[in-house]
């Protein structure tokens, strides 16, 4: 639910017409509680509004200096469906002519040995590498990003750490996410084969 809390807060601020330096917590978080969809995702947002509002304030105006600010967006959230394959890519957006595909995520994970919060690691990504080489499919197939870009897009996981407050940026380097593409296509033709 916390995850869910701080991703509409970015999706508020990413879709807010107005310019970025207006876009205060507090506007965000006031979109954010009155939206019915999240409302309805986060059954206890009235009774532990104090502890949401206060996650909010500690990670988002970090989050979004850091990771977010310097990104034109192309499109939030966008739900994509093709013949294959659908689903919603969190953000695809440009930064000086670049385009970039970014996902947002959260953790709540403690190392139990020390009690540290704990990100994921490099080698534990590997299944969002694969969510993001089919992002870029849906991206190029609904026109978001032009096919031609394909080998030039940039990849990012932000990771947000819920008890700690941190985040950690994945940098996933173009040619992984092509590596991937193969694979990625044989296991969409054999999914699509078992159902008939």
């Amino acid at each position: 639910k916390r995850g869910t809390w701080l991703h509409r807060i970015t999706q508020a601020f990413l879709e807010s017409d107005l310019p970025k330096n207006k876009r205060s917590i507090e506007y965000l978080i006031d979109i954010a509680k009155n939206d019915e969809e999240t409302r309805n995702k986060i059954d206890d947002l009235d009774e532990n509004f104090v502890e949401y509002n206060l996650l909010a304030r500690d990670i988002i105006p970090v989050y979004i200096e850091s990771f977010l600010y310097k990104f034109d967006p192309i499109a939030v959230e966008p739900f994509i469906k093709i013949p294959t394959i659908q689903g919603s890519i969190d953000m695809s957006g440009q930064n000086n002519g670049q385009y970039y595909i970014i996902d947002h995520k959260t953790t709540a994970r403690i190392n139990h040995q020390n009690g540290r919060r704990k990100f994921s690691c490099d080698s534990e990504i590997g299944s969002y590498k694969n969510q993001i080489c089919i992002y870029t499919d849906l991206a190029i197939a609904e026109g978001l990003i032009p096919e031609c870009e394909r080998n030039n897009i940039q990849y990012r996981i932000n990771q947000s750490h819920l008890i700690s407050h941190e985040i950690k940026q994945f940098v996933i380097q173009n040619e992984e996410i092509q590596k991937r593409k193969e694979n990625c296509d044989k296991v969409l033709e054999w999914y699509w084969e078992m159902r008939g």
